[in-house]
């Protein structure tokens, strides 16, 4: 018999496999903190003992360790991470760290996969490698025609409840944002089979969902009549297990705002695959707009473009618009060249995160104002399922009042070639922009109607009828679609079915 490993005093080890080639054991050590708590880790030493290399990060969350071999020798490894977004402020009690998939080299290597907010309930259940060729491809996703139904009101909405500039559906369709104007337009997130709201709360703006989770972002506000500072911080936000109605929250203040006059947090945006955060810092009174990316290696830094938003433009306050292309790749739409409160240029931006966690900016598209052209404003842009293609919306003005004299145009563009821009309608202001799972259409708000377009820009079908105005599409499953309608002082979210 041979000790391979020692247990330390009061701490005990608990082995849990050995590598395909016998050559290295990888076993948990359990040891107590102050307060007489576990705190668990994850350890690999040679067959024959040596010096044992860490693992996993010391945690109180690691109840049930998922693990895995790799084809090339390498161990996937499922584990607490400290969240990279730094400065964190608040979190519920049931709120747990988020969750890292870490890759382990043969050479001692190491490297995150994926990074994900966990949850109660946890986030890896079951961990294995597949060969190649073990998973089929996927179901294909139904080809739409351009078929639709008559419109109806959504049942077992509750009156008050509406679609709104931040409205979207989870990836899973189950999940969609709305505003309560019951509760002075707070979020609230209504589940679509259980009928059931769970409420963000007033101060919740600008959120988003993480990539394929059901996990929220968003930015923390003051509450109405707050002076110091309009967004105080980043959340991320959860269902919690001790009410159906709410969620627990995480508060981040990454660059240490709060407290600052006029500075605020925007639009956080979460890659793909969890490796990097994209956030907005706007200050309202040196009319200044600062992007930001933190990395799964702990930095948080800011990228060097140069952005304004002038203090008192007719456009109202700064909302940032941007998305991200892959899980490396940010595009970003910058106003720029201003006149009298309007941009008369716009410049897309594709920021790259390098598999180091190192940043990269170049510009890949200008849209300039022309002719008599007062300005111009990107107030959309939207992503197609498939990756391939762009969607956005260039609001013109005519005039240097916004409010008369503009119009919208709906533009596609290949990722692979901005060159090749299509414009595939015009029409008075409208609002709300959504691609199709088949990513052959799009929902858009236009002229006071919410229309069916084809990216070809071939075909226009109504889906809301004249009379009435329509906005704010959002496309919830592979056949169906919700729009916000307002006919005279009645409110009510409406469902038409394409097929």
């Amino acid at each position: 018999m041979q000790t391979i490993v020692p247990a330390e005093p009061g701490n005990w080890l608990l082995p849990l496999a050995v590598s395909p080639d016998g050559q290295t054991l990888v076993y948990l050590a359990v040891a107590e903190d102050p307060f007489g708590e576990p705190v668990r880790s994850v350890w690999r030493v040679g067959a024959d003992g040596g010096k044992a290399r860490q693992l996993a990060t010391p945690g109180h969350h690691l109840e049930s360790v998922q693990f895995t071999w790799t084809g090339d020798g390498s161990l996937l490894l499922a584990e607490e991470l400290s969240l990279f977004i730094q400065g964190e402020r608040a979190g519920g009690e049931d709120t747990l760290p988020w969750v890292a998939l870490m890759v382990t080299r043969p050479d001692g290597s190491r490297a995150p996969v994926m990074v994900m907010p966990g949850s109660f309930t946890g986030f890896v259940e079951v961990l294995s490698w597949l060969p190649p060729g073990a998973f089929q491809d996927p179901a294909t996703v139904a080809v739409l025609q351009g078929a639709v139904s008559v419109p109806s009101p959504v049942t077992g909405l509750p009156s008050g409840l509406r679609l709104s500039a931040g409205s979207s559906a989870s990836a899973d369709g189950e999940r969609v944002l709305l505003v309560d104007d019951r509760m002075g337009q707070g979020v609230v997130v209504w589940h679509r089979t259980a009928e059931v709201g769970r409420a963000l709360g007033q101060r919740i703006g600008d959120p988003s969902w993480v990539p394929r989770q059901p996990v929220l972002a968003g930015v923390l506000r003051n509450a109405p009549g707050q002076r110091v500072g309009s967004s105080a911080g980043i959340v991320f936000g959860v269902e919690s297990i001790r009410s159906w109605t709410s969620y627990d929250l995480r508060v981040f203040d990454p660059i240490e705002i709060d407290g600052q006059p006029h500075r605020r947090y925007a639009r956080p945006l979460v890659a793909p695959g969890g490796l990097a955060v994209a956030f907005f810092t706007v200050d309202d009174q040196a009319g200044t707009v600062e992007l930001w990316i933190a990395t799964a290696d702990g930095r948080t830094r800011r990228v060097p473009i140069e952005s304004d938003w002038p203090a008192g433009s007719p456009l109202g306050e700064a909302r940032p618009v941007a998305l991200w292309l892959d899980r490396g790749t940010l595009l970003y739409a910058a106003p720029e060249d201003w006149e009298a409160g309007l941009p008369r240029r716009v410049t897309l931006w594709c920021v790259a995160v390098t598999a180091d966690g190192q940043l990269a900016a170049e510009p890949a598209m200008t849209i300039d104002a022309r002719g008599r052209e007062a300005g111009i404003h990107l107030r959309e842009l939207a992503l197609s399922p498939d990756g391939t293609r762009l969607a956005y919306r260039l609001r013109h003005y005519t005039r240097s009042d916004p409010a008369s004299g503009a119009f919208d145009t709906l533009v596609v563009v290949p990722v692979a070639d901005a060159s090749r821009q299509l414009e595939i309608a015009r029409g008075k202001p409208g609002d709300g922009l959504d691609w199709s799972p088949d990513s052959r259409w799009l929902v858009a708000g236009l002229r006071g109607r919410v229309e069916l377009l084809s990216a070809d820009g071939r075909r226009r079908v109504p889906l809301s009828p004249e009379g009435v105005t329509a906005s704010y599409p959002v496309w919830v499953d592979p056949h169906t679609v919700w729009y916000q309608q307002v006919d005279g002082d009645e409110e009510v979210v409406m469902a038409v079915e394409v097929w």
